[in-house]
């Protein structure tokens, strides 16, 4: 819509200004729109401001286009704002590359968000590391969010210590998500608390994922005692199902998203689709490139996954 009243202007002799461009890159559908619309309002003089330079730092598919776009808006004399870092320090790389935009930040007297000190939390390299960035976001009065918990979570030393941030974030009515559960699953290093969480997921009513589904697999060393995990997986979710040795088969693998790509997948028995729907509805496909896509949408017409 944007893009036809954009034409309209243009066929009408009015000439589109900063305000216009910035509408339009703003809603571009995919990045290479984006630039197409960037590069045509700076071959016609127009300035580009700092909502446009985040969008393009934003919407950069590596972190060297966001830099690149980042350091040509301060050549352009745009002065980044707290978004332009917040945007530079979650595409980082590294740890190091993530800590020297946050101090970059701070020196020009910006004041960190939530999100920077999330993902310098998911960035740190160790848990003591993670523990500080924690500590220093409850210093300057913000609320640590689902994301910081689970974060800590995964980062904990021991299960036991997982077990106290999982306690802190709901004791803060935080909701623990599929994330959540996943990784004290895979801290637990016990089947029956793992299926004890497993349990819990399916009692608030979230869904597990291929990760999930992957981590159950570990517990089992050997091919039949993948089969007992993978039917009592089954049970929790889908009462009643029989799991046969096909079915095992297709299912048993290293990587889950790799088997719901293979072409072995499409001879899975129908009693088994639902389970599959449910894992593929945590894939998204605009993030997948256009060959796994394609095998994406077939395998929901096949199973019928809409439905």
């Amino acid at each position: 819509t944007s893009l036809f009243w954009f034409s309209e202007m243009k066929k009408n002799n009015l000439k589109p200004n900063e305000f216009s461009y910035s509408t339009l890159i703003h809603k571009s559908e995919n990045y290479e729109q984006m630039i197409k619309h960037f590069n045509e309002m700076k071959n016609n003089n127009l300035q580009a401001n700092d909502i446009i330079y985040n969008s393009l730092i934003n919407y950069s598919k590596s972190y060297e286009q966001a830099i690149y776009f980042f350091d040509e808006m301060k050549e352009k004399g745009l002065i980044p704002d707290i978004i332009s870092y917040s945007i530079l320090i979650k595409k980082s790389k590294t740890y190091e590359q993530a800590f020297e935009h946050f101090s970059e930040m701070k020196k020009n007297n910006l004041k960190p968000d939530i999100i920077s000190y999330s993902t310098l939390i998911s960035k740190s390299e160790d848990y003591k590391t993670s523990l500080f960035w924690f500590s220093e976001m409850k210093k300057n009065n913000l609320k640590p969010d689902i994301i910081s918990y689970s974060t800590l979570i995964s980062k904990s030393e021991d299960y036991k210590t997982s077990l106290f941030w999982f306690s802190e974030m709901k004791k803060n009515n935080l909701k623990p998500n599929t994330y959540t559960y996943t990784t004290l699953i895979r801290k637990c290093g016990n089947e029956n608390i793992a299926f004890s969480l497993l349990n819990k997921i399916k009692n608030n009513r979230l869904k597990p994922d291929a990760v999930t589904f992957g981590i159950f697999l570990y517990f089992g060393r050997s091919e039949r005692k993948q089969k007992k995990l993978i039917q009592k997986f089954l049970t929790i979710f889908i009462p009643g199902k029989d799991f046969g040795y096909n079915e095992f088969r297709h299912l048993r693998m290293n990587s889950l998203p790799v088997l719901l790509f293979s072409d072995a997948i499409y001879k899975i028995a129908p009693l088994q689709r639902r389970l599959i729907c449910m894992l593929l509805e945590k894939v998204n496909p605009q993030e997948i490139n256009p060959y796994m896509r394609q095998k994406y949408n077939h395998l929901s017409n096949i199973l019928n996954c809409r439905n």
